[in-house]
């Protein structure tokens, strides 16, 4: 049985972390599928803070393997959206938007 990501909050090393983006299926919208696709080509890119829209219909979400992009690409995505935590041991941005938008492909 597959574990959710939010189940996994102990700190990771970068293989573990390289391991698990490569057996997930993450919830992009347009905007942020566009702009990870920058990333991966340009680093030095800066994604901005994500966009909180009005809208009452939430964009549609397209499911994009994590081994699409690279790690610093779907560190720089989380971080739009969550800030680094204050303890060491405390989730951070990469944990917490697997959290919330990762599922495991099986599952």
């Amino acid at each position: 049985m597959h574990q959710h990501p939010a189940d996994r909050h102990a700190a990771y090393d970068d293989t573990t972390v390289q391991l698990e983006l490569a057996t997930l299926d993450i919830a992009l919208n347009d905007e942020e599928r566009s702009m990870a696709a920058i990333l991966e080509f340009d680093p030095d890119a800066d994604p901005g803070p994500a966009r909180v829209d009005a809208q009452t219909d939430p964009p549609p979400m397209h499911a994009i393997s994590g081994a699409a992009f690279s790690r610093r690409t779907w560190e720089k995505l989380a971080r739009r959206y969550f800030a680094p935590s204050p303890t060491l041991d405390g989730p951070q941005p990469l944990q917490r938007f697997l959290a919330w938008r990762a599922r495991c492909p099986d599952a």
